[in-house]
């Protein structure tokens, strides 16, 4: 009887504990971000960990892995952010590179803002325009492919970044 109360105690602990973490969370940063971890054990028997996080942005989803890439794939455009608030500046430490996938009309204003340890980013023939500050401050971008289908770069679009534009 003693051992059922234990587990008890110790069940119903873990479910506030739980339930504490997830209070410290904005409600519209839960109902953006859905958390994916596996792991696996190697031949060895040590276990590895990898997490993946994705956002759903209208029509574009904005993947980001544990090595660092971010994917963002559906169709039209990206929308335009204020200088901290797209998904890429809210893990900028975290981003290194990027991915645009076929589909993505536009590179929506702030989108890449402060992320400074982006190094490399790639561009599909479908994005016909870059937003003001999309890559602004990003200090680690040396070089940077852009379609001739891109027919607009807004302001201050690559400011404060070390590209060289191919």
């Amino acid at each position: 009887m003693k051992k059922q109360w234990k587990r008890l105690a110790a069940l119903s602990s873990a479910a506030v504990m739980a339930a504490g973490t997830l209070l410290y969370f904005p409600t519209d940063t839960l109902q953006n971000i859905s958390w994916g971890i596996t792991a696996s054990a190697e031949e060895t028997g040590t276990g590895t960990e990898s997490g993946t996080q994705t956002w759903n942005e209208d029509n574009l989803t904005w993947t980001l892995t544990a090595d660092g890439t971010m994917t963002i794939s559906g169709e039209g455009e990206m929308k335009a952010y204020d200088s901290d608030d797209s998904p890429a500046t809210q893990k900028k430490d975290s981003v290194k590179t990027v991915v645009i996938k076929d589909g993505v009309t536009s590179i929506g204003d702030y989108a890449f803002w402060n992320c400074s340890n982006l190094t490399s980013i790639t561009i599909p023939d479908s994005v016909t325009s870059i937003g003001v500050s999309a890559f602004e401050s990003c200090s680690q971008l040396a070089s940077i492919e852009i379609p001739s289908s891109v027919t607009s770069i807004g302001n201050s679009a690559f400011e404060s970044c070390p590209i060289s534009k191919h």
